[in-house]
């Protein structure tokens, strides 16, 4: 979840960065649905207590996550 904040966050220079932040987030979300349902819960649940900014940064990278066709993520979600 934090990873889909930190894409938010990322401007100018900084977005060639952003979409390692989606691969890496796609590959934890993934594997916390599996294994830890309830550490991604708990890590949502933080995100959205702390207040109207995080939720919007949050917000932006999801949408961002959600229309990213999933074969353009890069092979690293191998355990």
């Amino acid at each position: 979840m934090h990873k889909l904040v930190v894409y938010g966050e990322r401007t100018g220079a900084f977005r060639v960065k952003s979409a390692k932040d989606l691969a890496q987030s796609a590959c934890l979300v993934n594997f916390l649905w599996d294994y830890r349902r309830e550490s991604l819960e708990e890590a949502l649940s933080d995100i959205l207590a702390r207040g109207k900014g995080w939720r919007a940064r949050l917000t932006q990278g999801a949408a961002r996550h959600c229309t990213k066709p999933i074969r353009s993520y890069p092979p690293a979600c191998a355990w």
